[in-house]
């Protein structure tokens, strides 16, 4: 019982220092199971609580504020950047695609299989190239909540991003295709995490064509 006890001893200080938490179920995936969690939720605590006590695992975090430009789509949820990369046989890097994804409704998360949408991203310049798809092929030219025209927007600290996704590219050369979730603040940039695969099915919906021939030459 000592180390359970020990475990909620720390999700208390956690959740009391930050007033307000992301908890993340960890055996789960897509986004499910996640949702925010504040302080003064007393019941919310007590259920977080008695999941640990019946081996239930979740990873708790501090809330994370998108730059205003991007929070201002959908502000409930964390948006992030897909940039999905390539270190060829070669050696050579590339970057396959780049998109935004963006929640919607009352989410606080912005997966497409959570109900969020995408729109791709030029890579060259960082400015949103087409409208927003969701996973039902659903098209939309401004979001549905906030109003927004996507195409156009400048999402803000790109070439910061592209030289960031590059030296996570080339830091990680055992795992040569992924898929990484960039996170943009007023502060700066960050990662939320890698995924392997990349997400092909949202890849191909944003881009609007196929990335089979083109994966298959940097074999």
């Amino acid at each position: 019982m000592g180390g359970k006890d020990s475990k909620i001893n720390k999700l208390r200080e956690f959740i009391e220092r930050y007033k307000e938490v992301i908890v993340k179920p960890v055996d789960s995936a897509l986004g499910n199971g996640v949702f925010k969690l504040k302080a003064s939720d007393a019941n919310a605590i007590d259920e977080l609580e008695q999941g640990v006590k019946d081996g239930h695992s979740y990873l708790l975090e501090e809330i994370v504020k998108n730059h205003p430009v991007i929070k201002a789509f959908h502000p409930s949820s964390l948006n992030t950047v897909r940039m999905v990369t390539c270190i060829d046989s070669k050696g050579d890097f590339h970057i396959v695609s780049s998109l935004i994804r963006i929640g919607s409704g009352d989410a606080v998360i912005d997966n497409a299989k959570g109900g969020g949408m995408m729109c791709p991203i030029y890579p060259d310049n960082g400015i949103i190239c087409g409208d927003a798809y969701d996973m039902s092929g659903h098209r939309y030219k401004r979001h549905p909540d906030s109003d927004l025209l996507f195409v156009g927007t400048q999402i803000p600290r790109w070439n910061e991003v592209l030289d960031y996704t590059e030296k996570l590219a080339r830091h990680v050369t055992y795992a040569r295709y992924v898929g990484w979730d960039i996170v943009i603040t007023e502060n700066g940039i960050d990662v939320l995490e890698g995924n392997i695969p990349a997400g092909e099915n949202i890849t191909q919906i944003a881009r609007g064509e196929g990335v089979y021939e083109e994966l298959k030459s940097y074999v």
